[in-house]
């Protein structure tokens, strides 16, 4: 693929991957809402459930016990041991005969201890009451009509008369079909069994249904059978509901984080990669046109000296010497940049094993010193050498040499001085100092002095021969060796370079 169109490419699979990976968490997201909501709402249910449960309860065993209660004892002048023990919440109790009906329906005059009221369907009912216990003129057909025969005879069946909650049933006494009843103490009732429930539904009320409780009736809606008394045609308003909704299975949150921080990771990763393969791939491209430049100019060199010396053009013998050192000048230079590249190679396949010797910097530049002033001699400089005793040291002499002789080749290169052409080496114990008095070596460059093949053709052929490896591979060399290469400030111009082993 065309490097250009790399990072395009790139940016445009992060860009989908990222707008996949955020709908997705969006979506998840929003279904473990969902979830917990459902949750939430479950457990409102449970506690508006247990509410209704525990009201019946209450209820039950007060329904249960006048439904057992005998149809004589409306009769009854004298109160039975059953009536004397009325239960809580029950005001009155009532009969009323069906025979009445036309008698009492429209009375001459009005009687004080009559109650008359009218149902919901315009019906009448008229209570009289009569110490503890109250006679009922007439209920409604429609109460117990044709469209409600099926119900049972002696069961109660509750409902609402305006604001009276009455429980009736249809009985027969004697062969005559009667209606009895009690109409309960409704506001006192509801004090109760809202107390009893408060801990789970402390803002709960209680609201009169209109319709009775059966699931079967045509106006009762699956959610008012669901939040009604199964016993009286009460329904409940549950307000807010105490307590903190289950928590979910578990939380999205923590895997949606990592899984897009190892998106973001490995999106950082991948840029990284490819700007380190398209920076490897330059500096390759630059080291090719670098080397090729360097390995043309002493091939060169070396082809047209050694044709003058085989076709005899030169037969003057100094001439004919100056021409030889010219020979051995580039091939030197030609080996030893064949010899850094080589060196290097081996460096990056493995840093494999150093010849390590008991030795001292001392004699390392007592072996080394006859090079490195050929080296500065053939470009007009001279060096001076410091030496001094110093403590054993265990080292490979070779790499060191090597180091050493890079150091001063790259000054013999770049601190063109003709007023000062001078080098000083100095030592001292474990540290080697190299200092030249050139143009220095200005900040913009000193970031990348030590990087390999950062010379490209261009800056190979406009400035002094080398494709910038000499350097790198002598901080490598040094770090193998337990040593550090660094270049150091210096006052004044040059540049001063240093090469400390630890101890």
């Amino acid at each position: 693929m065309n490097p250009r169109w790399i990072w395009p490419v790139f940016l445009l699979a992060l860009v989908a991957l990222i707008a996949t990976t955020a709908w997705s968490t969006q979506r998840a997201l929003r279904l473990q809402r969902e979830h917990s909501a459902t949750l939430a709402e479950a457990s409102r249910e449970t506690q508006i459930r247990l509410a209704l449960f525990k009201m019946d309860s209450i209820i039950a065993p007060l329904l249960q016990q006048e439904s057992n209660r005998p149809a004589e004892d409306y009769h009854d002048d004298e109160p039975s041991p059953l009536q004397q023990r009325t239960p809580r919440y029950i005001n009155v109790h009532f009969t009323c005969s069906a025979s009445s009906i036309d008698e009492i329906a429209s009375p001459q005059v009005p009687d004080p201890n009559w109650i008359t009221t009218s149902t919901v369907d315009g019906s009448r009912l008229r209570l009289k009451v009569v110490s503890d216990n109250c006679a009922c003129d007439t209920l409604s057909d429609s109460i117990f009509g044709p469209e409600n025969a099926a119900w049972p005879e002696d069961r109660m069946r509750p409902m609402w008369i305006n604001d009276l909650l009455v429980l009736a049933r249809r009985v027969r006494v004697q062969g005559v079909s009667e209606i009895q009843g009690f109409w309960l103490d409704w506001p006192a009732l509801e004090r109760h069994l809202l107390a009893e429930v408060a801990t789970l539904l402390p803002s709960a009320t209680l609201i009169p249904l209109s319709n009775p409780e059966d699931p079967n009736h045509p106006d009762t809606s699956e959610r008012d059978a669901n939040r009604s008394l199964a016993s009286l045609p009460i329904g409940i308003e549950p307000g807010p509901v105490t307590g903190a909704p289950p928590p979910a299975p578990f939380s999205l949150r923590g895997p949606l984080a990592a899984s897009w921080a190892g998106l973001l990771l490995a999106a950082l990763a991948t840029g990284s990669l490819l700007f380190g393969i398209l920076r490897l791939s330059r500096r390759r491209g630059d080291f090719v046109s670098a080397v090729t430049h360097e390995l043309r100019t002493p091939l060169t060199g070396l082809q047209m000296n050694a044709d003058l010396l085989a076709d005899n053009v030169v037969s003057d013998p100094e001439q004919r010497a100056q021409i030889s050192r010219r020979i051995q000048g580039e091939s030197r230079r030609l080996g030893h940049l064949v010899e850094n590249v080589l060196a290097y190679a081996g460096l990056e396949h493995g840093p494999g094993a150093r010849r390590m010797e008991a030795t001292s910097l001392h004699a390392i530049l007592e072996r080394a010193t006859p090079r490195l002033r050929e080296r500065a001699a053939l470009a007009a400089f001279e060096l001076t050498v410091e030496k001094a005793q110093d403590s054993p040291l265990e080292t490979d002499p070779v790499a060191v040499e090597q180091i050493l002789f890079n150091l001063v080749d790259n000054a013999c290169k770049y601190a063109i001085d003709p007023e000062r052409p001078q080098l000083e080496l100095h030592q001292s114990g474990r540290q080697i100092l190299l200092r030249d008095y050139g143009p220095g070596i200005p900040p913009s460059e000193r970031r990348k002095l030590f990087q390999p093949f950062h010379k490209s053709a261009a800056a190979a052929a406009g400035s002094a021969p080398g494709v910038g490896l000499g350097l790198a591979l002598s901080r490598r060399l040094a770090a193998q060796l337990g040593a550090e290469l660094k270049l150091t400030d210096t006052e004044g111009s040059g540049a001063t370079f240093s090469l400390r082993f630890n101890s």
